[in-house]
């Protein structure tokens, strides 16, 4: 005979059956979740207002800051590289040099044919003294600056402005960032006079004349023309520092009126604005073309690539130095 099997007795009581009750699916509820995701799934172009649209800077000193990287510049060693690389590395670098030298000083006939405009959330004085300084290269021209509304510095870039002749606007800041208030000054200024728009940001810091850059703008006539290009993610010019002829900006228009209902938060924004802006525009071109040379192909030539960054830094080839960088040092 079998031996018999104990089966325990379920000790049934009030509070399971509560329980049962609590985890037992409930249709209402269900439904209510469906409902939910369906409205989330016709909202999802509406930016959370509470979620910060991008992680900002911490404060630091920027002399401070500066005085470390250009130490850290000075002694940096460079990276041994397969001979080959280095040896059109270097004859790139001598032949940029060259183009830089020949292109060295600004002609007083381009001065009223660009306008340069500047993004900025100036909401801490290092971004403040980024700004005044990069202000000294950029003087020549007619500059328009827009910031973020509300910071409490804007009294004194206010300030600013006014002492230097420099048109100010101010907006709330959105998820489009740089974009979005290039936009805002394209669609609430004339710029018809002019044949050529400059747009930076204060997202680097300028140590040396740029003023190859702004020669070679109207030298080359290109619909879109960069202070310098990368390979990193996909083709692209960088865009903390290029131009637009006044012909083709209503494709920059176009473009950022298509990607508004599409771009919800800060990871959007780079790979529908930076990383397309160059395929908007069939002539195209930039200072730097450091894209594709081997030792740089899909680096970042101010955080990854400390080799080639060095040349053209201490040649003042790339007289830049990204905020954020100092910010990680």
């Amino acid at each position: 005979m079998p031996p018999k099997r104990n089966f325990r007795k379920k000790n049934i009581n009030k509070k399971n059956i509560l329980n049962r009750k609590k985890n037992k699916p409930n249709n209402k509820n269900r439904l209510n979740k469906n409902n939910k995701n369906r409205l989330n799934k016709n909202n999802k172009n509406r930016p959370n207002k509470n979620k910060k649209l991008f992680l900002p800077l911490k404060h630091f000193d920027l002399n401070t800051k500066l005085e470390i990287f250009y130490n850290y510049i000075k002694n940096y060693n460079s990276k041994e590289i397969i001979p080959e690389y280095e040896l059109k590395e270097n004859n790139f670098i001598n032949q940029m040099i060259e183009q830089k030298n020949n292109n060295s000083i600004l002609q007083p006939e381009i001065f009223d044919k660009i306008l340069i405009i500047i993004a900025c959330h100036i909401n801490e004085n290092y971004k403040l003294e980024t700004l005044i300084n990069n202000y000294k290269y950029f003087k020549d021209f007619n500059i328009i600056i827009i910031n973020t509304s509300g910071l409490i510095l804007n009294d004194k870039v206010n300030l600013f402005c006014i002492e230097n002749n420099i048109k100010y606007f101010e907006v709330p800041n959105e998820v489009l960032v740089d974009f979005g208030k290039w936009y805002y000054v394209l669609n609430n200024f004339d710029y018809s006079i002019y044949d050529y728009i400059v747009f930076s940001n204060d997202s680097i810091y300028l140590t040396y004349n740029i003023n190859h850059f702004f020669n070679l703008i109207i030298e080359n006539k290109c619909e879109i023309y960069g202070y310098n290009d990368s390979s990193q993610c996909n083709y692209h010019i960088q865009s903390y520092l290029f131009s637009i002829k006044k012909d083709s900006i209503y494709k920059f228009i176009n473009h950022i009126e298509l990607i508004k209902p599409i771009v919800i938060e800060y990871k959007d924004l780079i790979p529908n604005t930076e990383l397309k802006m160059s395929n908007l525009f069939e002539k195209k071109d930039c200072f730097l073309k450091i894209a594709f040379i081997e030792s740089n192909h899909k680096q970042n030539i101010s955080f990854s690539n400390d080799s080639l960054y060095k040349k053209l830094f201490d040649s003042n080839l790339y007289p830049i130095i990204k905020l954020r960088r100092l910010a990680q040092l």
